[in-house]
Protein backbone atom coordinates (compact mmCIF):
# COMPACT_ATOMS: atom_id res chain seq x y z
CA UNK A 1 0.00 0.00 0.00
CA UNK A 2 1.61 3.62 -1.00
CA UNK A 3 0.92 6.48 1.85
CA UNK A 4 0.43 10.05 0.99
CA UNK A 5 0.25 12.97 3.23
CA UNK A 6 -2.69 14.44 3.97
CA UNK A 7 -2.22 17.65 3.32
CA UNK A 8 -0.21 20.07 6.00
CA UNK A 9 -2.07 18.47 8.91
CA UNK A 10 0.79 15.63 9.86
CA UNK A 11 -1.11 12.53 8.87
CA UNK A 12 -0.22 9.73 6.37
CA UNK A 13 -3.36 8.34 4.75
CA UNK A 14 -3.23 5.15 2.48
CA UNK A 15 -3.75 6.18 -0.81
CA UNK A 16 -6.96 4.40 -1.14
CA UNK A 17 -9.17 4.95 1.58
CA UNK A 18 -12.44 2.77 2.78
CA UNK A 19 -15.66 4.27 2.56
CA UNK A 20 -18.47 2.99 4.68
CA UNK A 21 -21.44 4.46 3.30
CA UNK A 22 -23.19 1.09 3.40
CA UNK A 23 -22.47 0.11 6.89
CA UNK A 24 -25.54 -0.34 8.55
CA UNK A 25 -27.73 -0.06 5.45
CA UNK A 26 -26.64 -2.56 2.95
CA UNK A 27 -24.48 -4.12 5.11
CA UNK A 28 -25.14 -5.46 8.75
CA UNK A 29 -22.52 -5.47 11.43
CA UNK A 30 -21.18 -8.46 11.46
CA UNK A 31 -20.23 -8.14 7.35
CA UNK A 32 -18.97 -4.69 8.00
CA UNK A 33 -16.55 -5.83 10.69
CA UNK A 34 -15.27 -8.30 8.01
CA UNK A 35 -14.91 -5.78 5.39
CA UNK A 36 -13.61 -3.55 8.34
CA UNK A 37 -10.81 -6.13 9.10
CA UNK A 38 -10.10 -6.88 5.59
CA UNK A 39 -9.08 -3.61 4.97
CA UNK A 40 -6.94 -2.95 7.84
CA UNK A 41 -4.86 -5.82 7.05
CA UNK A 42 -4.30 -4.97 3.29
CA UNK A 43 -2.86 -1.67 5.02
CA UNK A 44 -5.57 0.68 4.05
CA UNK A 45 -6.11 3.74 6.89
CA UNK A 46 -8.16 6.19 6.07
CA UNK A 47 -12.18 5.37 7.04
CA UNK A 48 -14.49 7.58 5.58
CA UNK A 49 -18.20 7.89 7.28
CA UNK A 50 -20.82 10.53 7.60
CA UNK A 51 -23.76 11.63 10.03
CA UNK A 52 -25.90 11.19 6.99
CA UNK A 53 -25.27 7.36 5.83
CA UNK A 54 -27.68 5.41 7.34
CA UNK A 55 -29.06 8.06 9.73
CA UNK A 56 -25.41 7.34 11.83
CA UNK A 57 -25.59 3.84 11.81
CA UNK A 58 -22.28 3.85 9.39
CA UNK A 59 -20.44 6.19 12.29
CA UNK A 60 -22.00 3.50 14.77
CA UNK A 61 -20.85 0.46 13.23
CA UNK A 62 -17.44 1.83 12.41
CA UNK A 63 -17.16 3.06 15.90
CA UNK A 64 -18.15 -0.59 17.25
CA UNK A 65 -15.18 -1.73 15.07
CA UNK A 66 -12.89 1.09 16.32
CA UNK A 67 -13.39 -0.03 20.06
CA UNK A 68 -13.82 -3.02 19.57
CA UNK A 69 -10.58 -3.68 17.84
CA UNK A 70 -8.89 -1.07 19.38
CA UNK A 71 -7.57 0.40 16.25
CA UNK A 72 -8.01 4.01 16.63
CA UNK A 73 -4.43 5.30 16.62
CA UNK A 74 -3.87 2.93 13.69
CA UNK A 75 -6.55 5.05 11.21
CA UNK A 76 -7.33 8.01 9.78
CA UNK A 77 -11.26 8.93 10.50
CA UNK A 78 -13.00 10.91 8.76
CA UNK A 79 -16.69 12.44 8.60
CA UNK A 80 -19.18 14.56 7.30
CA UNK A 81 -21.61 17.20 8.37
CA UNK A 82 -24.89 17.97 5.76
CA UNK A 83 -27.68 20.51 5.93
CA UNK A 84 -28.21 23.71 8.07
CA UNK A 85 -24.53 24.63 8.65
CA UNK A 86 -24.43 27.28 11.40
CA UNK A 87 -21.98 27.32 13.79
CA UNK A 88 -24.14 25.72 16.20
CA UNK A 89 -24.99 22.50 13.82
CA UNK A 90 -21.52 22.31 12.90
CA UNK A 91 -20.79 22.01 17.14
CA UNK A 92 -23.78 19.75 17.68
CA UNK A 93 -23.40 16.87 14.48
CA UNK A 94 -19.02 16.87 15.23
CA UNK A 95 -20.25 15.98 19.02
CA UNK A 96 -22.91 13.25 17.82
CA UNK A 97 -20.48 11.96 15.34
CA UNK A 98 -17.79 11.65 18.30
CA UNK A 99 -20.24 9.51 20.54
CA UNK A 100 -21.25 7.57 17.60
CA UNK A 101 -17.46 6.97 16.35
CA UNK A 102 -16.55 6.09 20.34
CA UNK A 103 -13.70 8.60 19.74
CA UNK A 104 -12.42 11.66 21.41
CA UNK A 105 -10.91 13.04 17.74
CA UNK A 106 -12.31 13.30 14.29
CA UNK A 107 -9.35 13.53 12.21
CA UNK A 108 -10.76 14.88 9.22
CA UNK A 109 -13.99 17.06 9.64
CA UNK A 110 -15.97 17.45 6.07
CA UNK A 111 -18.76 19.54 4.80
CA UNK A 112 -20.75 16.96 2.96
CA UNK A 113 -22.81 19.30 0.99
CA UNK A 114 -23.05 23.27 0.19
CA UNK A 115 -25.97 25.23 2.71
CA UNK A 116 -27.22 28.03 0.33
CA UNK A 117 -28.71 29.90 3.36
CA UNK A 118 -26.29 30.05 6.27
CA UNK A 119 -23.06 33.02 5.49
CA UNK A 120 -20.10 31.03 4.87
CA UNK A 121 -18.26 33.12 7.76
CA UNK A 122 -20.61 31.49 10.06
CA UNK A 123 -19.76 28.21 8.83
CA UNK A 124 -16.34 28.23 8.59
CA UNK A 125 -16.57 30.20 12.49
CA UNK A 126 -18.39 26.85 13.32
CA UNK A 127 -15.68 24.77 11.90
CA UNK A 128 -12.45 26.95 13.32
CA UNK A 129 -14.03 26.89 16.94
CA UNK A 130 -13.78 22.55 16.87
CA UNK A 131 -9.87 23.06 15.97
CA UNK A 132 -9.55 25.43 18.39
CA UNK A 133 -11.28 22.82 20.54
CA UNK A 134 -9.01 19.80 19.87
Amino acid sequence: MEYRPLGKTGLRVSSIGMGCVTFGREIDRDTSFRVLDHALELGLTLFDTAEAYASGASEAVLGEWISKRKVREQIVLATKVRGTLTRERVTRSAEESLERLRTDHIDLFQLHSWDDETPLEETLEGLDRLVRQG
